[in-house]
């Protein structure tokens, strides 16, 4: 990101915070598959891959997630990971009760859950949101 680019509207979510016994469920049942594959292949480096592997792909429950919207796009920061979308590229934005999908696909497709960013907020915080993204996305279409 352009350290010069203005930030529009920026928010934090921890979903784990929010649901700890289900954190608490996730975190032990990675624990308990790590110690399986140590003790059925007894190889160190396996259980370790096995760990990490199960923590990136849970990642945006267990860790906090990092939203910004910018004249640009959409970022989402998240434990290892990295997402932008510039506002061209935004082609549906669809709101829900958890948030709102902004997709670079003009169709619903099984794609869409691999594509786009989905931005979890709610209440109040999602109608601004909604704001700036309408703003945005105009703008972006006028300089198209």
């Amino acid at each position: 990101m352009n350290g010069k680019e203005e930030v529009l509207l920026e928010w934090r979510i921890h979903l784990a915070l929010k649901q700890p016994k289900k954190a608490c469920a996730l975190i032990g049942a990675i624990f308990a598959a790590a110690l399986l594959v140590l003790v059925s292949f007894r190889n160190p480096l396996l259980a370790a891959l096995c760990l990490l592997l199960l923590l990136a792909s849970t990642a945006e429950f267990l860790f906090p997630i990092h939203y910004r919207l910018t004249q640009s796009g959409a970022y989402m920061r998240n434990f290892l990971s990295l997402r932008y979308l510039p506002w061209e590229r935004v082609r549906r934005c669809c709101r829900g009760p958890q948030g709102i999908k902004l997709s670079p696909l003009s169709v619903p497709s099984w794609r869409e859950a691999f594509r786009g960013i989905h931005l979890w907020i709610q209440g109040d915080e999602q109608d601004r949101a909604v704001e700036v993204i309408r703003s945005l996305r105009a703008a972006a279409v006028k300089a198209e």
